[in-house]
């Protein structure tokens, strides 16, 4: 499905990377668009019905922000805000994108353990 940029939502607390987003990768992937390159969509969850969040893809979406497009393919998932949180940090960047690095990781175990939600849960 294509979705209008402007209507895709970022909320900084769905961002699971500790420095944000990387420059570098941006401009590499900024370089691969004008090349022609294609990209899988970025994923956003539909939480209402005007409100679409972004939960994976943060670099391509700033890469196709900085290109100037207007429609991109996304991949929508419609939930609750609490679905949208958990699938942004506990499960984007499982299968392609940059690795994340350990400062990554332990921002991730933190949110996790500091979510009421999950206060219930063993530690294992």
């Amino acid at each position: 499905m294509k979705l209008p940029l402007h209507l895709i939502e970022l909320r900084p607390t769905f961002q699971c990377r500790y420095n944000g987003i990387n420059p570098d990768t941006v401009q590499e992937y900024v370089e691969a668009i004008e090349k022609g390159d294609k990209f899988p969509p970025i994923d956003v969850y539909k939480i209402s019905e005007d409100s679409y969040v972004l939960v994976d893809g943060w670099h391509r979406f700033k890469a196709y922000s900085v290109c100037l497009l207007t429609d991109i393919e996304v991949n929508v998932t419609e939930g609750t805000e609490e679905e949208a949180q958990d699938y942004a940090l506990f499960r984007a960047n499982r299968k392609n994108g940059q690795r994340l690095t350990r400062q990554d990781q332990q921002k991730l175990v933190e949110a996790a353990v500091l979510n009421p939600r999950f206060v219930d849960m063993p530690t294992r």
